[in-house]
């Protein structure tokens, strides 16, 4: 190495010695890093060892995590006494169609409080959704067509647009039935008739 230095400027050699120590500084630091990780690791192993040992010391540890404060509302009723319950639930509902818009559970839980709160388009879109997450056959989706549809021809919607837009949905919903009576007695002979061949 000191032969190699020989041959070169004296500008070079000190850059190459510089170099030399930088890379001497770089591997003491790695070997240093290493040397600590599995240390680190070690200690690791160790505590996982005394922790599910059994011992005294972990059952105290385990004792201390699973203690929670107790519940200030266990039958919930201050939860219940809300003021607007449905205003509440609508705020959870838009929240889970825009986190889980592809969930069954979350489009019938939309379709069912906007159809309590009225809202037939938002409500003919949920079940709308629900139909295509789960298909006509479900009986959840069955049940929220055939809610949707009662409600919409026993209320209806005050706007006219709004009215109209729901009876172009209805036939889609409905499968082509003529009315609710009639799909409902429609899924009734599907399912009866695929039952009973099975």
């Amino acid at each position: 190495a000191e032969a190699s230095l020989a041959a070169l400027s004296p500008e070079e050699r000190k850059k190459e010695k510089l170099r030399r120590k930088k890379e001497e500084k770089r591997r003491e630091r790695e070997a240093a890093d290493a040397a600590a990780a599995a240390a680190a690791t070690a200690e690791a192993a160790a505590k996982q060892r005394n922790n599910s040992g059994g011992g005294a010391e972990g059952k105290q540890q385990k004792k201390k995590a699973s203690t929670r404060p107790p519940d200030p509302d266990p039958d919930g009723a201050k939860l219940a006494a809300t003021a607007d319950p449905l205003g509440d639930a609508t705020k959870y509902v838009v929240q889970l169609t825009q986190a889980a818009p592809g969930h069954l559970e979350v489009q019938l839980a939309a379709a069912e409080v906007y159809g309590r709160k009225g809202r037939r388009l938002l409500e003919a879109a949920a079940v709308r959704r629900s139909r295509d997450i789960a298909g006509p056959d479900h009986p959840d989706v069955h049940r929220a067509i055939v809610r949707f549809a009662q409600r919409a021809s026993a209320e209806p919607a005050s706007n006219s647009t709004v009215q109209q837009l729901v009876q172009e949905l209805l036939p889609q919903l409905l499968s082509g039935a003529a009315n609710v009576t009639a799909y409902a007695c429609g899924y009734s002979t599907r399912l009866g008739s695929s039952s009973s061949s099975s």
